[in-house]
């Protein structure tokens, strides 16, 4: 970091709303005015990206394609919603049929109460 020798005091005006808007981002001023120097040099001197600074929210063609693309992709989980239904009622039905199945064989597994207890007796 320079020390005080090699800085320079820069003093300004700018309107409150600004200001405001940039105390949002930056604890200190003096880190704001520097980032908003070095990128004010680097684009006259032509070392930004040539999209930097255009603002592609408000490009109407860019908002038309990211709304195609989430079409697409919400088509696509739409046919994967109706698959996996399909696939949940084929699951149910099948369920059903064992719990059935399942009855069945417990009622003929159960034996049927057909003699009376016995009493017990003591032989001594």
């Amino acid at each position: 970091m320079p020390n005080d020798d090699e800085k320079v005091r820069v003093n300004g005006r700018v309107p409150k709303e600004l200001y405001g808007n940039i105390c949002q981002y930056y604890d200190n001023m003096t880190q704001a005015i520097n980032e908003a120097l070095e990128l004010l040099h680097t684009s006259k001197n032509g070392t930004l990206h040539k999209d930097c600074g255009k603002n592609m929210q408000n490009d109407a063609s860019s908002c038309k394609e990211q709304v195609d693309i989430l079409k697409q992709q919400l088509s696509i989980l739409v046919e994967q919603l109706a698959t996996k239904d399909n696939q949940l009622e084929k699951q149910a039905f099948h369920i059903q049929t064992l719990i059935q199945e399942n009855s069945k064989l417990n009622l003929k597994l159960l034996p049927e109460k057909t003699e009376t207890k016995k009493p017990w007796y003591k032989f001594w």
